[in-house]
């Protein structure tokens, strides 16, 4: 086995039945450059009645404990075998299921009995526990109780699920999860607003491949639905459905307007009741990918371009009813006032709304010559003056001279020789 540290866990047993074997393995503390790369081998040595066999069969183990190191001796394979005769083993097979099962069982031993060690152990192998979940529907209910993720309420902290469950609100049925760039982003997100300030908790996934997993699991438990609160149609009670109905009647001119000067990005405007803070936002539909996925996915080398032509369409734009902006807005639209200021705002709200919601804008260059034109007049300036051109100095002026006179003195010696 390569390497000098001493392991972070590991366990010894000995498999009866079907087949038998005996193994060794453990879990390193640090993770193995290049464990991703696709040639990259797991360190498990096989033996066949104490005779070495091979270091670099990838059939023992799955890819997603490629990490896992450690020692396999069985008496139930043939010293003489080849590779091919080891791949269409049927003991073999026998021995990959009991040893991944003997695996999981280790790591779910680390997280009960030494959970800082466990939390290492996160840090370094959590991404392949939750490739785990997509790869292996076998073990996935064994992996979901293995996976932890930070939390609004405890960001630097991770959590498992039944943690999670544990700490439900009353009347809660779901678990709450949103996914992100950064750490940072998540926390600050406006989707995280009135559920932060009403003491729920929410998952925070900020690993590519978390929301593959938690897309790929679905349930947890098989009871508790796992639900992203950036999609459109999400609600804490029914008593918001009530609540909802007449704030869209009463905002119903805003919301046609907003949808009207904003045709070529929103399929419809709604009112929200997820924001206290912000005046709109931005939410992914409920069958199609989030901000953060869509991110993934557009960032993919080797994407499918028929990706691309799926995304990025009209968006469902929400707008907080207890905003002074938008209560401000309202009040335009109902009194007619509106003009070309009106509808710039408009378009500010969209692409701040864009931005903070975690998706890019179409045309960055749009936002910026709006802002310039607000900010222009907040000042008290025409937002149509022209930018004066740059004079040209003296040196410049110099230097263009000489070049005229050094094409004229070309021309004529090129008509002297002509002579």
């Amino acid at each position: 086995m390569k390497g000098t540290e001493d392991p972070l866990y590991y366990t010894h047993f000995k498999a009866e039945g079907e087949a038998e074997f005996k193994s060794l393995i453990y879990i390193p503390k640090k993770a193995a450059t290049g464990v991703w790369e696709s040639n990259y081998k797991p360190e498990m040595k096989l033996y066949v009645k104490r005779v070495f066999i091979t270091d670099n069969f990838s059939e023992m183990l799955p890819k997603y404990l490629n990490f896992i190191r450690g020692i396999v001796d069985s008496d139930d394979i043939s010293l003489n075998v080849s590779r091919e005769m080891l791949q269409q083993s049927k003991n073999l097979g026998v021995i990959k299921k009991k040893l991944v099962r003997k695996i999981i069982a280790m790591i779910q031993e680390l997280a009960q009995n030494e959970p800082e060690k466990y939390e290492q152990f996160i840090k370094e192998f959590g991404p392949n526990i939750k490739y785990g979940l997509t790869s292996d529907p076998t073990n996935r209910d064994r992996l979901s109780k293995l996976i932890r993720f930070p939390s609004s309420k405890t960001p630097e902290k991770f959590i498992s699920f039944e943690d999670y469950v544990n700490n439900f609100r009353k009347g809660q049925e779901e678990i709450y999860y949103m996914g992100g760039e950064s750490m940072e982003s998540v926390k600050n997100s406006p989707y995280l607003e009135r559920l932060t300030k009403k003491g729920y908790d929410v998952l925070l996934l900020t690993d590519p491949i978390d929301e593959y997993a938690v897309s790929t699991l679905g349930k947890y438990d098989g009871k508790y639905k796992l639900t992203d609160i950036t999609k459109e149609g999400f609600k804490l009670s029914d008593d918001d459905e009530q609540k909802k109905k007449d704030l869209t009647t009463e905002f119903e001119p805003l919301a046609t307007y907003l949808k009207e000067k904003l045709s070529d990005h929103v399929s419809k405007v709604e009112v929200s009741l997820r924001l206290t803070k912000t005046p709109a936002t931005i939410a992914a539909s409920s069958w199609g990918y989030s901000a953060n996925m869509e991110r993934i996915m557009k960032a993919q080398a080797l994407r499918d371009e028929r990706f691309l032509m799926r995304v990025g369409g009209k968006r469902v734009m929400e707008i907080n009813p207890n905003h002074p902006v938008i209560k401000q807005l309202l009040s335009l639209v109902k009194d007619e006032k509106t003009d070309t200021t009106t509808e710039d705002i408009a378009h500010l709200l969209f692409d701040t709304a864009v931005l903070n919601s975690g998706y890019a804008l179409e045309e960055p260059m749009k936002l910026t010559n709006r802002v310039t034109k607000l900010v222009s007049s907040a000042l008290n300036l025409d937002p149509n003056q022209p930018v004066p051109e740059e004079e040209e100095t003296v040196e410049a002026k110099s230097e263009q001279t000489t070049t005229q006179n050094e094409d004229e003195n070309d021309e004529d010696v090129a008509t002297h020789d002509e002579l």
